[in-house]
C-alpha cells in the first residue's frame, strides 16, 4: 500500500466516525431538547416552583429562628416534599396513579433523603466559606446559598422522580 492511500482510509475512518459523533450528540441533544418541552416537565417545573417557594420561604424562617442549617433544611425540605409528592402523583406523572401508592411513597423517601444529605451539606458548606465573605446579612446570604444548591437539583431529581419513584 501507498502511504497516500493509507493516509486517505485514515481520513474517511476518521470523517466516519466524526460523522457518526455528530449524529450521536445531534440525537442526545434533540431527545434532552423534547423532554425539557414536554408537558410532563413543564408540570413538573410548576410543581417544583411551588415546592421551592415552600421550601426556601419555610427555610428562611427556620433558619432565622434556630440558626441552624440542619434542622431547617430537613424540615423544609420534607414539607415541600410531601406536597409535591401529591402534586406529582396526581398532576405531573398521571398514570403513577396506576402505581402502588406505598412502594412510590417509599421510593421518594429513598430519594428525599439522597439529595437531602447532598443538599444539606452544600448548604453548610457554603455558610461556612461563602457567607462570611459576602456582603449580605446571614440570613439572606445563606438564603441565597440554598437557591444555588437547589437549582440544579431539579434536573436530577425531575430524572429520578420519572425513571424511578413514579414508574
Amino acid at each position: 500500500r501507498s502511504l497516500c492511500s493509507a493516509s486517505a482510509g485514515v481520513r474517511i475512518r476518521a470523517t466516519f466516525l466524526c460523522g457518526c459523533a455528530v449524529d450521536k450528540a445531534t440525537s442526545l441533544f434533540a431527545s434532552g431538547w423534547r423532554l425539557l418541552n414536554s408537558r410532563e416537565f413543564r408540570l413538573f417545573l410548576i410543581v417544583g416552583v411551588t415546592q421551592f417557594l415552600l421550601d426556601a420561604g419555610l427555610f428562611y424562617l427556620l433558619h432565622w429562628l434556630s440558626g441552624q442549617v440542619t434542622l431547617a433544611n430537613v424540615i423544609a425540605r420534607a414539607s415541600a416534599a410531601l406536597v409535591g409528592f401529591g402534586l406529582n402523583r396526581t398532576l405531573t406523572f398521571a398514570g403513577a396513579r396506576d402505581g402502588a401508592v406505598h412502594a412510590q411513597l417509599l421510593r421518594l423517601v429513598l430519594l428525599w433523603l439522597l439529595l437531602t444529605v447532598l443538599s444539606t451539606a452544600l448548604i453548610a458548606a457554603w455558610k461556612a466559606v461563602v457567607v462570611p465573605v459576602l456582603p449580605l446579612p446571614l440570613h439572606e446570604a445563606t438564603l441565597a446559598g440554598k437557591v444555588l444548591v437547589e437549582a440544579p437539583l431539579v434536573l436530577l431529581s425531575f430524572q429520578l422522580a420519572r425513571r424511578w419513584v413514579y414508574r
